[in-house]
C-alpha cells in the first residue's frame, strides 16, 4: 500500500462542511483522477462521489501520476486512514500493485526548458538553499543508518525553517520520505517532527508561503553578495541587458511576464514546474542579474535622497519604534522595540506566526493586530505584501 495525502479541502466542495467531513472520513472511499492546471502539471484531483473535496498533497502528486498512469482507466482508489495537521490533510491509503516510471511521468508533462540557454552564469547556492540542501543530506543520512531520535528532531526543524527557500523537485520527493517514515514511526516525538514538517508541506504551495517567496526572489535575492558576485563576475563581458531581455522573454509558461507584474504566481509556477536544483538556479540567475543591473539605477538614486534602502531599514531594527506601535504593546516601551528587533530579519512567513504567539499570550493588543500592526511594519518596509494577506495569515 502507498499513503497519499489529500490537503485544500478548505477550496472545493466540501469546504463549508469541512469540520463535519472529517469527523466521519476515516474508512471512506476517495478517487483520484488527473487534474493539470497552471501551477502543476501534476496536479491531482480527489473525489468523494461526484463531489471533488480536494487535491493530491503537492509533494505526493508524482507518485500518485505514477499510479494513475499505470491504471486501466487513469483513475485510482484509496480508503481514508487517519486524519492529521487539525483536519486540513487527510492520510488515504492506495494500492501501489502497478506503478510507471518517473521517466514516463515527466514525458507527459515537460516542463518547457528544453532548447532554452542564458547568456548568465548559473549563480551559486545562497545561504538559506545551502541549509536546506543541508538539512535534506542529512535526513537522508538518518534514514539510511539511523540515528538519535534527538538528531531526527533537530534535523526536521532545521528543514522546516528553511523549507521554501528550495523549490525544487529533488526536496519535493525527500520531504514526501522523510513524512512517510516519520509519521509512520513508533516514537512519539518522531512522529509529533513528522507532523509538524507535513503541516509546513502542505503550506508550501499556499498563497502566503508563495507571495513571500516570490518577494524574497525578486528583493533579497539580488543583494546576496556571494552568489551574486560570482554570477556578475562569471557572465562573460559585453552581454547587454537586452540581449538577456530577450533571453528571458523565451523562458516557458510566461514566467519572465509573471516575474514583472505578480511574483508570488511566477513563484507558484516555478514550483508547479518541479525542476532540478541546478535548472532553478538557471531560471533565477539572468532574472537575478536583470535586477542587479536595474537596482544599480535605484540605490544610487536613493544614495543620492538620502532615503533608506530595504537592507538598511531591516539593519535598524529596534531603533524603529514609533508612537504608533507603542499602543499595540500595551505602551510598553521594551516589549515594542524587542518585537522590531525581532521581527527585523524575518521573512513574511515567520513573522505573522510570531505575531500570531504574541496575540496569544496576550502581549500584543487584540484589537491592534490587523490594520494598525500592518500599516506600522508595512511603512518601515519590513512587511511588503498586502494588507489582505497579512489578515488572512494573522489570526
Amino acid at each position: 500500500m502507498t499513503t497519499i495525502r489529500v490537503n485544500s479541502l478548505t477550496h472545493h466542495g466540501i469546504a463549508s462542511d469541512r469540520e463535519q467531513y472529517v469527523v466521519e472520513a476515516v474508512g471512506r472511499e476517495l478517487m483520484f483522477v488527473g487534474a493539470p492546471c497552471e501551477m502543476d502539471s501534476y496536479c491531482v484531483g480527489v473525489y468523494d462521489g461526484l463531489t471533488r473535496i480536494g487535491n493530491v498533497m503537492a509533494d505526493e502528486t508524482l507518485v500518485t501520476q505514477r499510479l494513475l498512469l499505470a491504471s486501466d482507466d487513469d483513475s485510482v482508489r484509496g480508503r481514508v486512514r487517519e486524519v492529521l495537521c487539525d483536519g486540513y490533510v487527510l492520510a488515504v491509503e492506495v494500492p501501489s500493485l502497478k506503478m510507471a516510471s518517473e521517466e514516463d511521468v515527466r514525458a507527459l508533462a515537460p516542463c518547457g526548458l528544453e532548447g532554452w540557454t542564458s547568456s548568465v552564469a548559473t549563480m551559486g547556492e545562497w545561504d538559506e538553499l545551502q541549509r536546506a540542501v543541508a538539512m535534506a543530506k542529512m535526513s537522508a543520512g538518518w534514514l539510511r543508518y539511523g540515528g538519535a531520535v534527538d538528531t531526527a528532531c533537530e534535523v526536521v526543524g532545521g528543514l522546516c525553517e528553511v523549507l521554501c527557500h528550495d523549490l525544487s523537485g529533488e526536496m519535493r520527493t525527500q520531504r514526501k520520505v522523510l513524512v512517510d517514515v516519520l509519521t509512520g514511526s513508533g516514537e512519539a516525538r518522531l512522529r509529533e517532527a513528522g507532523e509538524r514538517l507535513l503541516e509546513k508541506c502542505q503550506r508550501m504551495g499556499g498563497d502566503h508561503v508563495m507571495s513571500a517567496m516570490g518577494h524574497w526572489l525578486k528583493t533579497e535575492l539580488p543583494r546576496r553578495e556571494v552568489p551574486v558576485r560570482m554570477m556578475m563576475a562569471e557572465t562573460r563581458y559585453g552581454v547587454t541587458v537586452e540581449q538577456v531581455e530577450a533571453e528571458v522573454r523565451a523562458l516557458p509558461r510566461g514566467l519572465y511576464d509573471l516575474w514583472q507584474r505578480d511574483v508570488a504566481r511566477f513563484a507558484s509556477v516555478l514550483y508547479g514546474m518541479r525542476l532540478p536544483r541546478t535548472e532553478v538556479r538557471r531560471v533565477l540567475s539572468p532574472l537575478v542579474w536583470l535586477e542587479v543591473k536595474r537596482q544599480g539605477v535605484t540605490k544610487a538614486e536613493e544614495t543620492e535622497s538620502g532615503k533608506d534602502t530595504p537592507a538598511q531599514v531591516k539593519d535598524k531594527g529596534s531603533d524603529l519604534v514609533c508612537e504608533d506601535l507603542l499602543p499595540i504593546f500595551l505602551n510598553d516601551d521594551e516589549a515594542a522595540a524587542q518585537f522590531m528587533k525581532a521581527v527585523a530579519k524575518m521573512e513574511p512567513v515567520a513573522m505573522t506566526d510570531y505575531v500570531n504567539r504574541l496575540v496569544a499570550s496576550g502581549r500584543i493588543a487584540k484589537r491592534f493586530r490587523h490594520r494598525r500592526l500592518w500599516r506600522v511594519l508595512n511603512d518601515c518596509g519590513l512587511y511588503a505584501l498586502s494588507e489582505s494577506t497579512w489578515n488572512r495569515y494573522v489570526k
